[in-house]
């Protein structure tokens, strides 16, 4: 895997890692104002972090191992996102001082018709994929019972919670 990783603390838990495909050699963060630049490519172009008008990178996401008390069969999950935040039409030029490079014009929108992969490991083996373009709740699979859990999201859009149950109705008390 190629690109970079980010750590995003948490004052209230230990942080976490957050990976990315977007390769960058250099970063500078503008005290002034708040803005975080980054550096990428060969000829060292300059980019703005995280800036919601230029098309996004993908990200991915895993969780931690997950122990539960007892073993278990999740039966239900969802992943809420902004599935639908990425708006079409617009034109915008972004690239190193001058270097133009226009990412979208009204035909062709960034955004995908499923932009959050969902997976989830139960005892370190991968036994659930799907391709997530709502956040409806969906089914995971049945015939398991394990006290080891690990799960990701793969996305270029933002990716707000991921809720895990055993059944439906436990997603609705969430």
């Amino acid at each position: 895997m190629s690109g970079s990783f980010v750590f995003e603390r948490d004052d209230k838990n230990v942080g976490q890692m957050v990976f990315c495909d977007f390769d960058f050699t250099a970063t500078w963060f503008d005290p002034l104002t708040g803005t975080l630049y980054c550096a990428s490519g060969e000829n060292g172009d300059i980019y703005e972090w995280d800036k919601l008008d230029q098309p996004p990178y993908t990200m991915e996401w895993k969780s931690k191992v997950i122990k539960t008390k007892d073993f278990l069969n999740l039966g239900a999950a969802r992943v809420v996102a902004d599935y639908a935040a990425s708006p079409a039409g617009v034109s915008q030029e972004w690239g190193a001082f001058g270097a133009a490079i226009t990412w979208e014009d009204a035909h062709t929108p960034w955004a995908g018709s499923n932009p959050v992969t969902f997976k989830l490991w139960a005892d370190k083996q991968l036994i659930f994929t799907i391709a997530l373009s709502d956040d409806k709740m969906f089914r995971l699979p049945t015939g398991y019972r394990t006290d080891t859990f690990e799960f990701s999201v793969t996305s270029n859009v933002r990716v707000r919670a991921v809720h895990l149950a055993e059944t439906p109705l436990g997603l609705k008390e969430a």
